[in-house]
């Protein structure tokens, strides 16, 4: 889950599918929350899934894309369900320059895959 301040991860049991319904069995492991502080202040656009990969789509301060690979490395610590923390790691997809264009808020992102994985955005300004 995400928010523009905040992405939320769950670490979910199982899935399972009755009459076109899915449901999701959460372990115990609490929540765990990366903070817009904790990347830099910019604001999160995008969190997009495909079969391969999670993608988060951030709005830097001069109001251009920074695409970043999330790549949960799996879950560390004692047993015990609220000392357990995942092992993340955000990987920049491309190097963004940084510009001194005018000021030009993204309003909407989309972003979709086709057959072969590879990613396609469209930006409302």
């Amino acid at each position: 889950m995400a928010s523009s301040h905040d992405i939320k991860m769950f670490h979910v049991r199982s899935l399972t599918e009755k009459n076109g319904s899915i449901d999701v069995l959460p372990t115990q492991i609490q929540a765990q929350t990366i903070t817009s502080s904790q990347l830099k202040d910019m604001k999160i656009i995008g969190l997009y899934f495909n079969d391969e990969k999670i993608i988060v789509a951030f709005e830097t301060v001069d109001n251009q894309i920074d695409f970043n690979q999330l790549k949960v490395k799996g879950v560390t610590g004692p047993e015990s369900k609220d000392r357990r923390k995942f092992n993340y790691k955000l990987k920049q997809v491309r190097e963004v320059v940084p510009r001194s264009d005018k000021f030009d808020p993204i309003v909407q992102l989309k972003m979709a895959f086709n057959e072969h994985n590879q990613g396609f955005t469209v930006t409302l300004r």
